[in-house]
């Protein structure tokens, strides 16, 4: 064999050699690429196997419940006057108009029993002027209001959760856990979109849907997965009272009635009242006791049998 021979089959085996390498590189490369691939599907059968795993939590649960809702503007209140003048952003204050009623507060956030009403309403630019007349219960100086939320909507009908019901997911959404029932009695997790109607300071309202349980988990945790099997006990919510407004208005009508009552009593005595004893004392005995008294005074003025 020549040595150009040698040479051309040795340049041969080298290609040969490296091609190989190189196929066979080329298919572990793609390998890794199916791998990465999967990956997603290797995911989604570990969140489908979370949501199989027991969860040995007690959840309540509990349709939302039926009744008032008032939706409520919060403001602070400075003023030495009985109508308080509150500067408000004018794209806030689209809802407020004259005639509206408005909770009052004391320094230490406690409710106090008046009522304060809107009675001018005067946009300017980007702020907005509220006028509130203090002025409601007699007995309550307007100086103890430091706060007030103005009843901006009243729904006699609205379906309301506490907040405590109400999950944020990390893009910001707001959503609750819906439950489920099936024949065999397990009860499942429905991760459920859910758009808040209106709001106050202990719960929120919500549109019913006809074709879910409507049951809602009031005590969520980090746990819970959608589609997941869960332990209940049914409760039935019952919120904070929304008649606030009708309690202080009763109370202060009460106290007016009062005051009435007492200024037309000062200006009319009854008989006997104080004012009217000498009346009583000299016109008003009977005929007999005005005789029984003459005949007293006579027996003291006739002379003693010893006298001189």
């Amino acid at each position: 064999m020549t040595t150009t021979s040698r040479i051309l089959i040795g340049t041969i085996v080298a290609f040969v050699v490296i091609a190989a390498g190189f196929a066979a590189g080329l298919r572990f490369h793609e390998k890794r690429n199916l791998t990465k691939a999967a990956d997603p599907v290797a995911i989604t059968d570990t969140a489908e196997k979370d949501s199989s795993v027991p969860n040995t939590t007690i959840y309540e649960i509990s349709p939302p419940s039926l009744g008032l809702m008032l939706e409520t503007y919060a403001i602070n209140i400075v003023s030495d006057s009985p109508i308080a003048q509150v500067e408000i952003p004018s794209d806030h204050a689209k809802k407020i108009e004259a005639g509206q009623k408005v909770f009052l507060y004391d320094k230490n956030g406690e409710l106090i029993n008046s009522i304060g009403t809107i009675t001018g309403v005067k946009p300017s630019g980007n702020i907005t002027m509220v006028e509130i007349d203090l002025r409601n219960n007699p007995d309550i100086s307007t100086r103890e209001v430091t706060r007030g939320k103005i009843i901006i909507d009243r729904n006699p009908n609205a379906f309301r959760l506490p907040y405590s019901a109400l999950s944020r997911n990390e893009k910001g959404d707001t959503f609750a856990w819906e439950v489920t029932d099936d024949i065999s009695g397990d009860y499942k997790v429905k991760y459920k979109p859910i758009e808040i109607l209106s709001t106050s300071d202990t719960v929120f309202s919500v549109q019913t849907d006809h074709q879910s349980t409507n049951l809602f988990i009031l005590n969520p945790d980090a746990n819970l997965r959608d589609g997941q099997k869960v332990n209940v006990r049914k409760f039935l919510y019952k919120p904070p009272s929304q008649h606030e407004e009708a309690r202080i208005a009763s109370i202060v009508e009460r106290r007016m009635r009062q005051i009435e009552s007492d200024k037309q009593l000062a200006a009319n005595p009854p008989p006997g009242a104080a004012g009217s004893t000498s009346c009583a004392q000299s016109c008003g005995s009977s005929p007999q006791n005005f005789i029984d008294k003459i005949k007293s005074i006579s027996k003291e003025q006739k002379p003693s049998p010893t006298s001189p």
